[in-house]
């Protein structure tokens, strides 16, 4: 499949559809049907390899701006070095809360605890409404739009 894709990549699609129909009968090649589940695979490995082999002006002019100017190189390590620094200081950060969470949930001694009752609700009860707190202004409109 790789192969296939990289050449198709170099050839053109023209290349696909010759050998799609030169290899029609080879199980091997079932991947170059629309229809069979690595097709998707073989479509993006041949849009991968388009993009590193056939770059864009675009990126051929990005990538000779970056390469005479060290500074910018220069600038981009250092970005990601303090990107990478600032990702690994969340991720000790997370680790440590979860450990302190994990200590204060293991030092909860759960055999003290005793169920005093048990409450069942039947599907049927009709339960009465909560109440309303009328200090709360917030809450009078919607009690007047409740009754």
């Amino acid at each position: 499949i790789k192969l296939t894709a990289r050449f198709t990549a170099l050839s053109g699609r023209q290349f696909l559809s010759a050998i799609a129909q030169r290899e029609i009968s080879n199980p091997e090649f079932d991947f170059l049907k629309p229809t069979h589940m690595l097709f998707g695979f073989f479509t993006s490995l041949v849009d991968a390899y388009t993009k590193c082999l056939k770059p864009s002006d675009e990126l051929k002019e990005k990538l000779s701006d970056t390469l005479n100017d060290r500074t910018k190189v220069l600038q981009r390590c250092v970005h990601k070095l303090q990107w990478k620094q600032k990702r690994e200081q969340e991720d000790q950060e997370r680790e440590s809360r979860e450990s302190a969470d994990q200590v204060a949930y293991q030092s909860i001694d759960w055999h003290d605890f005793v169920v005093v009752e048990t409450i069942t609700f039947d599907d049927d009860e009709a339960l009465p409404a909560p109440a309303v707190n009328i200090a709360n202004s917030a809450l009078v409109p919607l009690a007047a739009d409740l009754q």
